[in-house]
């Protein structure tokens, strides 16, 4: 999960010092820290959250099997 969110955000330009904040907000559901991470937009955000809802999507289909 960590892997296709950070390929999608630091394509769009999240700092990679900020990884750690975006990917603990994104996991704790806390859009605060999210928000407020160092160089994050809106464009990332929405990217964070749809690579998050995607692997999420991906590994219950793969728990069912």
């Amino acid at each position: 999960i960590k892997h296709k969110i950070l390929a999608d955000t630091v394509y769009l330009g999240l700092p990679v010092t900020s990884i750690p904040q975006f990917v603990g907000g994104l996991a704790k559901s806390n859009l605060t820290l999210v928000a407020t991470t160092p160089g994050v937009t809106p464009a990332i955000i929405a990217a964070g959250k749809s690579a998050l809802f995607l692997a999420v999507s991906v590994l219950s289909v793969l728990a069912r099997h």
